[in-house]
């Protein structure tokens, strides 16, 4: 091991390892630690979905991620973490047994989130080993010292890096491990080494589907060697080698990823949903037709500093004209940029696999720079020694100044309370949990339920928002008593106010007719600017609120989480005991005609017609409810007494039996069992 780049590795495993335990999810502010707010949604998002898979061994396990956003292998790598951590809790607590062990990681989730983002931190220090190998494999030490000095400090690769097992980061560790194996081809033209290349550019699109358009690199690689008339390698014609490494990149993402075909029906429509989204515009974030303008001229620059950005575009040109390898380093950056940028947004995380190359071709550029200043025949003068050396000492020095000015910043805000929590303490300690409160979806988890608080949280869309703007008219917030804002939410919305003007002029009525009753200290809280605003008495009336939702939604196809939404604000006013209005809302979600939120909307509406005297009315809409939903316990429970209330005894044993095998608790066993008792004469 060279001691400089030894050296280089402890200074990325440090930097990845500072502030690891900043924002892990705390049980006693999150409804759910899982989906603790407070927490990278990215984190949130592989753990929850491996937890899913086999809860702590608890019930059979299931391999199906039962997504197709991503691909599967980062899931597997996280149940396989999950499982370590398993192991290494037994071990410190003999005979803890599933259920104690699922227990735990509810009541303390602190330590499985920290362990993936430790094994995650881990595959980030490989990248920087492995891009060393490849800038080496170029142009000499000099070049991989770079590239590994420039990766090491970049601060969006030391962010993701400290997530938890980061499927963008997995990624550029295959991408780089099938760069070294196409330099290998390149070099053999053998079938075996497109095999090698093939099988890690399989497992990059088992992490990210986009990496898969590697093959076109591979396939370039084994072309290249016929057009220098090698037409036979070892191993045979180019075509034939090329092939072999094609098949292996389809079998190790099919092997990696099985359940993306074996269960396409289902994940072919959350694949066609990613894409909508990744084609759509996000609120805020970006309004560009494609990302690659974005990438181009704000991303990289932002990621890279300027100076670095502009050297690793001069360094793919000369790798193009140093030869196959280094084609094959550019072509990765171009095919990995354009498959991007072709999308409609642009994110850091996602650019992140073309960052090995980027690098490379940075240090590659310098690496040059410093040659072309110190002629070998001159490099014993000092002028020759001092223009060879400070080109690269004005490179180090960019790439540390721009990880002091960007990563320290962060981390002293990661460092600090987030305001979500501080909002949180503040509503537990002020506001009585009977009040209705309504909440932006990046703001503080509030636990919603009987006996909780009656919140919900408004619907919010980063992508295609215009499903959800019939939500943003203050006439809906009558009769909730708070809003709790977000910045996450509201400020995306005032980047473009031309596009966004419904939903803008919703936050400017609360700022103009709330009172703002909490709003965090910025010295010593950090996140977004979450603030709790108490709601006019009277806002609105029935009439006006219909009105504008016929207006709003008449001849319109609206999305799941519309729909949703209403069917949670009806819940909620049922259980403040708003009878009237949670019958208001239930309709209102029926109205939609979508699945989500369906069988909520029919309970609400049910019970709250049953509160108000409306038996009638609740027995035909419970009987037309139960023709969609035939398992629900509820709507068996509230037809039943609809029937008892129009004399109807043997039809509401009939019911009551119907509900008798669906109960859900033993005391909801118990009281249908009592009912049956006294409408039979027992």
């Amino acid at each position: 091991m060279d001691p400089i780049l030894a050296a280089l590795l402890l200074l990325s495993l440090a930097l990845r390892l500072w502030g690891i335990g900043d924002r892990l999810p705390d049980p006693r502010l999150a409804a759910d630690p899982m989906n603790d707010t407070v927490v990278d949604e990215g984190d949130r998002r592989v753990t929850l979905y491996a937890w899913e898979m086999w809860h702590g061994g608890v019930g059979p396990v299931d391999l199906d991620p039962k997504t197709g956003d991503w691909p599967g292998l980062p899931f597997y790598n996280e149940l396989g973490v999950q499982i370590a951590y398993r192991v290494g809790y037994s071990i410190g607590h003999p005979g803890t047994g599933a259920a104690a062990f699922a227990r735990h990681v509810q009541d303390h989730p602190a330590g499985i989130f920290l362990l993936g983002r430790v094994v995650n931190v881990l595959v980030g220090v490989a990248t920087v080993l492995l891009v060393a190998l490849i800038g080496r494999r170029l142009g000499g030490r000099l070049t991989g010292l770079l590239a590994a000095l420039f990766l090491a400090v970049l601060p969006a690769h030391i962010l993701i890096s400290q997530r938890v097992m980061d499927p963008n980061l997995q990624a550029l560790l295959f991408i780089c491990g099938a760069t070294l194996a196409l330099f290998r081809f390149v070099d053999t033209g053998t079938a075996a080494d497109s095999l090698r290349a093939g099988f890690l550019i399989g497992l990059a699109a088992a992490c990210k589907y986009v990496p898969m358009a590697l093959v076109l690199v591979l396939a370039f690689a084994g072309l290249g060697r016929t057009g220098r008339g090698q037409r036979r390698g070892a191993g045979g014609p180019a075509w034939r080698a090329i092939a072999a490494g094609l098949f292996a990149a389809v079998f190790s993402f099919a092997s990696n990823s099985p359940f993306t075909l074996l269960d396409w029906g289902a994940k072919s429509q959350d694949v066609a949903l990613q894409r909508s989204r990744l084609l759509s515009g996000w609120v805020g974030q970006s309004d560009n037709v494609i990302a690659l303008p974005v990438y181009l001229i704000r991303t990289l620059p932002a990621m890279m500093t300027w100076p670095l950005y502009l050297a690793a575009l001069v360094g793919l040109v000369l790798l193009w004209r140093s030869g196959a390898k280094g084609r094959v380093v550019a072509l990765v950056a171009v095919v990995l940029l354009a498959a991007n940028g072709f999308l409609g947004v642009a994110q850091e995380r996602f650019i992140l696999p073309a960052l090995g190359s980027l690098t490379v071709a940075a240090a590659y550029a310098i690496a040059r720079l410093a040659e072309w200043g110190a002629p070998a025949r001159a490099r014993s003068s000092p002028t020759a020694r001092i223009a060879r050396v400070a080109p690269i000492a004005v490179a180090i020095a960019v790439a540390m100044a721009g990880c002091a000015a960007q990563l320290v910043p962060v981390r002293r805000a990661l460092a600090r309370e987030d305001s979500r929590y501080a909002a949180r303490k503040w509503i537990d300690a002020s506001i009585p949990p009977a009040e209705m409160m309504a909440v932006d979806l990046y703001g503080p988890m509030v636990p919603a339920g009987p006996g909780e608080r009656l919140a919900v949280v408004w619907p919010f869309l980063a992508t295609q928002a215009e499903r959800v703007r019939p939500a943003f008219h203050p006439e809906w917030l009558d009769g909730f008593r708070y809003y709790v804002t977000s910045s996450e939410v509201s400020r995306r919305f005032e980047t473009a106010p031309e596009r966004y003007p419904l939903e803008n002029s919703f936050y400017a009525w609360i700022r103009a007719r709330g009172t703002r009753m909490w709003s965090p200290d910025a010295r010593t809280i950090a996140g977004p600017s979450v603030e709790v605003w108490k709601l006019p008495d009277s806002i609105s009336t029935r009439e006006t609120r219909d009105r504008i939702w016929d207006a709003d939604t008449r001849g319109r196809q609206f999305g799941s989480r519309l729909a949703r939404w209403c069917g949670e604000v009806a819940q909620r006013f049922v259980w403040s005991g708003e009878f009237a209005r949670g019958e208001e809302w239930a309709k209102r979600s029926l109205s939609l005609n979508q699945i989500a939120g369906r069988e909520l909307a029919y309970e609400a509406l049910v019970f709250s017609q049953l509160q108000q005297g409306g038996s009638q009315e609740a027995e035909v809409s419970a009987r037309e409810a139960l023709g969609e939903f035939p398992r629900s316990e509820l709507l068996h429970i509230y037809r039943a007494m609809a029937l008892s209330n129009l004399g109807d005894r043997t039809g509401a044993i009939i019911e009551y039996r119907a509900a008798l095998p669906l109960s859900s608790s033993e005391d909801s066993r118990r009281y249908v069992q009592a009912a049956i008792d006294q409408l039979a004469g027992h």
